[in-house]
């Protein structure tokens, strides 16, 4: 419930500067459980670091809300560039010529 509340309180504060900001939550080592209250604002926008993580903790849920945005957030590694691709909606890093040219395909 603590997680709701700061989350109320950040968006608040910056819908009072900007409607224009779209805030991402980062859910890093955070479970469902404690995420779920945030999901139920109707928030769609996530940000996590590591593949195997999101994989197992967003699944569902994206199958199950085609509007829910997840943003990998860190390195990427090229042999994990398909995964990527098919789970996160943004790729927030980009840090070799490899990488770039795996994405593009």
């Amino acid at each position: 419930m603590h997680q709701l509340k700061s989350f109320q309180f950040i968006k608040n504060k910056i819908s009072a500067i900007s409607k224009n900001i779209q805030i991402v939550v980062v859910t890093k080592g955070q479970s469902m459980e404690t995420i779920q209250p945030i999901l139920e604002t109707g928030h769609l926008h996530y940000g996590e670091n590591r593949i195997q993580e999101a994989t197992v903790k967003w699944q569902e849920n994206i199958f199950a809300n085609k509007n829910l945005n997840l943003h990998l957030l860190g390195h990427l590694q090229t042999n994990k560039v398909k995964e990527a691709v098919n789970l996160f909606n943004y790729i927030h890093t980009l840090d070799s010529e490899k990488l770039a040219k795996l994405l593009s395909c």
